[in-house]
């Protein structure tokens, strides 16, 4: 929704912007093509890449990409679900002051530490209801936002020439982060049998 309307908002037409949606979210066939080593290797993406970086260059690597990549996407995550949360608890008449701004920030957290620290048999677990859930929830959204929208909207000054070239690759560029910070994408390939062929591990 929030990248969505960024694209509206930056002058793009609702085909120009799901266009755009759809060559920023292709950077997630590179994605793929990470994650091809992981069944073969059965180690984290942060051990298979020695095989690039060499050993000492990957520590490197992994201080400074790896890491950053980690605790931006967790800060992100927490923000985002931590804002969620107090428009919920204000909506069932508690007051949102800052005790319960930190409540609700440590049990999200928590939550989130307890998850990663069971590990991948946990986390395959609680996959079928978080996907139902989240079905459920995109659904109502999907039918709320389409009641709404105009297909045939156009911008008042519709963008051309240069100044539309830079726009496209302005959303592209604000899209393509979010595939491309999954260098670890290994991790969760490597669960996959050995024997998976390279193609469907990509796919």
């Amino acid at each position: 929704l929030v990248i969505g309307g960024a694209l509206v908002l930056m002058g793009l037409s609702l085909w120009q912007a799901l266009a755009v949606i759809v060559m920023g979210n292709l950077f997630w066939l590179l994605t793929g093509l990470l994650a091809v080593p992981g069944p073969a290797a059965g180690a984290p993406s942060e051990v298979i890449t020695r095989t690039l970086y060499g050993v000492r260059g990957n520590r490197v690597n992994n201080a400074v990409t790896g890491w950053l990549i980690s605790v931006c996407y967790f800060a992100l995550n927490l923000a985002a679900a931590a804002t969620a949360a107090f428009s919920l608890v204000g909506d069932t008449g508690l007051p949102v002051n800052t005790t319960v701004k930190a409540l609700v920030v440590v049990l999200i957290a928590a939550l989130t530490l307890a998850i990663s620290v069971y590990g991948h048999a946990a986390i395959v677990r609680l996959y079928p209801p978080i996907t139902l859930a989240l079905t459920a929830v995109f659904a109502v959204l999907a039918v709320a936002v389409l009641r709404h929208t105009d297909f045939g909207y156009v911008p008042e000054r519709p963008l051309s020439g240069h100044a539309l070239w830079a726009t496209v690759l302005a959303g592209v560029a604000l899209i393509a982060p979010g595939p491309l910070s999954y260098t670890t994408s290994a991790d969760f390939s490597r669960y996959l049998p050995r024997a998976t062929p390279p193609r469907a591990v990509a796919s």
